[in-house]
């Protein structure tokens, strides 16, 4: 089962692409328990999206699919934007063994994201950012 969603690239979207991706997760009988850290990465990754894909003041557009496999059962996330092309795991991982005062800002996020899915892939393609995830259920 595929089911997708296209978004503004705005904030106010992301509780819309949040609840678009439960409602498949519950549809697959996924535990209430294996969805916080699935929201959690939903939301870091439409966040750094909006923030930084489009020029400030551009509105573009995000598409979000969302594929529930079962063998082995994972979830397959992708996330489609028309946005700048950006490669963000090609960004060395922040130090997370300085004090915070000595770190650099930003990457804490797509960090969080690397260590809490099993796959994660970039891919630029007909002018398109794809950013896919799959975590094992």
């Amino acid at each position: 089962m595929e089911e997708g969603i296209i978004v503004n690239s705005e904030l106010c979207h992301l509780p819309k692409v949040v609840g678009f991706v439960e409602k498949v997760c519950k549809q697959a009988r996924l535990s209430e328990k294996s969805l916080i850290p699935i929201a959690i990465v939903i939301e870091e990754i439409f966040t750094n999206i909006v923030h930084h894909a489009y020029s400030e003041g551009i509105v573009g557009t995000i598409e979000v699919n969302c594929r529930i496999r079962t063998n082995p059962r994972k979830i397959e996330i992708v996330f489609m934007d028309d946005g700048k092309a950006y490669n963000p795991l090609e960004q060395k991982d922040p130090d997370t063994t300085l004090p915070v005062e000595e770190r650099a800002v930003g990457g804490l996020g797509i960090l969080i994201v690397k260590k809490w899915v099993d796959n994660i892939r970039y891919t630029h393609k007909q002018d398109r950012n794809h950013l896919s995830i799959e975590k094992v259920l």
